[in-house]
């Protein structure tokens, strides 16, 4: 099988750690597309010059009535349906990972490709509101305060189950189901000092060579938990299915996560050996985590 990279790209600051892994390991990547997701002159010339000086990669822009469009439910449409192919594993790295090593080709790969049932297959991610919950049961991260998303979500969600699984391919908002606090964690997501504790004591170990810490039994995600799609993966031929069968994606992130393992009765998947690192969520960024030097040390990381 081959194997593609997407990103929907995205920001300079980010991308250039984000590209020195890509580069480390163009040897597994058959194709890495860039879908341009911003107007920013600079951040699109960026992009444009590594698609020039790498072969494997293109940058591709999504087009309404003629004209670019940004809007990423256009961009988001275009992608999926160019990312269909049989035999091909799609990877899907959102612009801020700044993290990934070997495991993800050597490991994670393999496991997708044995797994053709599993609709989306995540890495353990670091700075992910979900599995930061189930990194704090197993004691690997440890903080004065709590998450407690993945503690209520069975029961904020479960009494929506069956009339989301009784209408497949409707993605009402899932915040007007289940409240924006029990979606968004105002821990794992919101407080702005856990997430510089978690790149602190990740990037720490990442010095010291103690990433198997981090490494999880793979996890059924039976409960369809709300694992934001930073990364994560899909088969062509899987996808080519589902959207027959669900129509477009709308909303991609719940709709990956949540609505889609609820359609059609597979359960997402946390391949527990493999780690990946996202940088931050917006309101991460808008509460000072670009001030810090975290984004600094990922960038020296991805050098060595």
């Amino acid at each position: 099988m081959r194997t593609i990279l997407i990103t929907f790209g995205g920001r300079e600051v980010s991308l250039k750690t984000l590209f020195n892994y890509i580069i480390k390991y163009k040897d597994y990547i058959d194709e890495y597309h860039l879908y341009i997701a911003t107007k920013n002159k600079k951040d699109i010339a960026f992009m444009e010059n590594f698609a020039q000086e790498h072969d494997f990669v293109k940058t591709v822009y999504t087009y309404k009535d003629g004209k670019i469009t940004y809007d990423m439910c256009y961009v988001w449409d275009n992608a999926y349906n160019n990312c269909q192919e049989e035999d091909v594993v799609y990877i899907k790295l959102d612009d801020d990972i700044v993290y990934f090593n070997e495991d993800l080709f050597t490991k994670f790969v393999p496991f997708r490709i044995k797994n053709k049932e599993v609709p989306c297959l995540y890495p353990v991610i670091i700075n992910n509101t979900v599995i930061s919950g189930k990194l704090e049961e197993l004691g690997i991260i440890n903080y004065s305060k709590k998450t407690n998303l993945l503690k209520n979500w069975k029961n904020v969600f479960s009494p929506h189950f069956e009339n989301i699984r009784k209408n497949p391919g409707a993605v009402p908002p899932l915040q007007n189901l289940v409240g924006e606090q029990n979606l968004l964690c105002p821990i794992a997501w919101g407080d702005i000092d856990y997430c510089i504790n978690l790149h602190n004591q990740f990037t720490n170990d990442v010095a010291n060579n103690n990433i198997s810490k981090y490494k999880i039994e793979t996890w059924k995600l039976e409960n369809c938990e709300p694992v934001s799609i930073a990364c994560m993966s899909w088969l062509g031929s899987s996808l080519k299915r589902y959207l027959e069968t669900y129509g477009k994606i709308s909303r991609d992130e719940q709709w990956w996560a949540v609505y889609l393992p609820t359609w059609s009765d597979n359960r997402n998947v946390v391949f527990g050996d493999c780690v990946v690192s996202h940088y931050a969520y917006y309101v991460q960024r808008d509460k000072g985590l670009d001030n810090t030097d975290i984004l600094e040390k990922y960038h020296k990381i991805s050098l060595q």
